[in-house]
């Protein structure tokens, strides 16, 4: 698990969801058992225009919402492009994605639940010669959040493919207490 996500005029609610993940892998990669608490960021278009979200970069994950802690980033998606840890010593990594953006309509809701995990880079955890990443939960405390989006969007084939990308980017920042039990709501304009 990781992102779940929920648009429309009506968002569909997280909320209450026990989620249980089982982590472990080979020797060397780490297990524990957690149930983590389940967090709703709850982006509203609160303005009279349509916004874009880049709901999916080159790399195949979203691009419009990111935590930190203290300064420093947290990765709190997986990136395909490293060994998961559960994997090893073998495992798969994905090419390149195409990007997309999403339309948030006047008035729309954009959900996207997370499920707690933090994602740590263990060097040489499925080799010598192979780093591997691997879910672990996120100790409760403050997290930072910026949001980013935008009024416009663009397709771009410089790389063969038609890309969705957004225009010049729009952004808003706020904290809260992680876990969440309540959605995390920004309002966008």
């Amino acid at each position: 698990m990781g992102l779940a996500t929920s648009r429309g005029k009506e968002a569909a609610t997280f909320l209450g969801v026990a989620v249980a993940m089982v982590l472990g892998g080979p020797a060397g990669c780490g297990s524990s058992t957690s149930v983590p608490q389940l967090t709703v960021f709850r982006l509203v278009n609160a303005g009279s225009r349509t916004l874009y979200l880049q709901t999916s970069g080159m790399s195949g994950t979203q691009e419009f919402l990111a935590l930190s802690r203290d300064g420093q980033a947290v990765r709190f998606t997986g990136d395909c492009a490293i060994c998961e840890c559960a994997g090893c010593p073998s495992c798969a990594v994905c090419g390149r994605a195409l990007a997309k953006v999403s339309a948030l309509e006047p008035g729309d809701v954009y959900d996207l639940g997370w499920d707690g995990m933090e994602w740590i880079v263990e060097e040489r955890g499925c080799r010598e010669d192979l780093d591997c990443e691997r879910p672990q939960p996120l100790p409760a405390g403050e997290l930072g959040v910026t949001v980013s989006y935008s009024d416009s969007f663009a397709i771009d084939t410089s790389f063969g493919a038609e890309d969705e990308l957004i225009g010049p980017r729009l952004s808003v920042s706020q904290s809260y207490p992680h876990p969440s039990a309540e959605p995390v709501v920004f309002n966008l304009q």
